[in-house]
């Protein structure tokens, strides 16, 4: 195995431990977090499952690991795409609201994109009140 493969499947066992290791996430969350970090649920789970039945705790031994299971249980009943949800708020809707293109904007568009993962919102208009207009 070559250096370069060794890092590849460290990264990914980091990536997927990490997200194995939270196991409420909403579906947009979980599909930005599977999309950024390049793998899908089942690769993850996989290489998180790997990971895990090299250790030698009694799970592992009895080659259980139920917290995969879990992960791909939510994985599936949240029907994760391939790719994360696109945007609702984007710098457009910041400029029409009278707000000048600047650092700031990223800062605006993460709060933005939380809050439309977090509660499933579509309407930028209700996102942007949120994250605006908020005392």
């Amino acid at each position: 195995m070559t250096d370069d493969s060794k890092a590849r499947i460290q990264s990914l066992r980091g990536k997927a431990l990490k997200l194995l290791a939270r196991r409420e996430h909403t579906r947009a969350e979980l599909a930005r977090k599977l999309a950024a970090s390049g793998m899908t649920a089942e690769l993850l789970a996989r290489v998180a499952r790997a990971d895990h039945f090299g250790r030698t705790t009694e799970e592992a031994l009895a080659r259980r690991f139920p917290a995969g299971d879990e992960f791909l249980a939510r994985a599936r009943e949240l029907a994760i795409e391939k790719e994360p949800p696109r945007d609702v708020v984007l710098g457009r809707h910041l400029i029409a609201r009278g707000l000048r293109p600047g650092p700031e904007f990223g800062a605006i568009l993460e709060r933005c994109r939380e809050l439309q993962d977090e509660n499933g919102w579509t309407d930028p208009e209700q996102i942007l009140a949120r994250v605006l207009d908020a005392p």
